[in-house]
């Protein structure tokens, strides 16, 4: 695990140095199978390469916060901040355990079969400690959206995945 962030984080350093040399163009950063992408979007939709950076240290302090509780007020209340110390705009936040809870900023119903533990963000972080969709348009308000998700351990065993899903302009 730690050799593959290692590299990923190398990757993402020489992914910016070769970033930087272009003008006016927004980068979305894509991690898959320990690659670096870094996806050109003509229209400027998509994330900036900082934004990404800034969003996945940001769920990097969230992950120290939340091992620390399985209270639901806690839980809520640090993903909250989270919400509150961001630079985009989110149309949701979530933390869903291994256990089967899920809590989301702001708070929403959903169906009671659903299961966060067969979500593609979920299968994927857990598996590889970390996702970041494509973008995609949300059904619920035709928003375009990509998703950012990031394992949660504790002691070296899995304790759920926290998200979120930022709104791209």
């Amino acid at each position: 695990m730690k050799a593959s962030r290692m590299i990923i984080s190398i990757l993402v350093a020489l992914s910016m140095v070769a970033l930087f040399t272009g003008c006016g163009v927004k980068y979305i950063l894509k991690v898959s199978d320990a690659e670096v992408i870094a996806k050109e979007d003509s229209n400027n939709e998509s994330i900036a390469l900082e934004e990404v950076s800034s969003i996945k240290n940001a769920l990097e302090n969230l992950e120290k916060e939340l091992i620390g509780t399985n209270e639901k007020d806690k839980i809520l209340k640090h993903l909250n901040e989270f919400k509150e110390n961001l630079t985009v705009e989110s149309e949701i936040i979530y933390f869903g355990t291994e256990s089967g809870e899920f809590y989301t900023i702001p708070e929403i119903q959903l169906p009671d079969d659903y299961d966060h533990r067969t979500r593609v963000w979920y299968e994927n972080a857990k598996e590889k400690g970390e996702y970041i969709s494509d973008p995609y348009i949300d059904i619920s308000n035709n928003n375009k959206i990509t998703s950012i998700s990031k394992a949660i351990y504790k002691n070296g065993e899995l304790i759920g995945v926290a998200g979120i899903d930022i709104i791209i302009k």
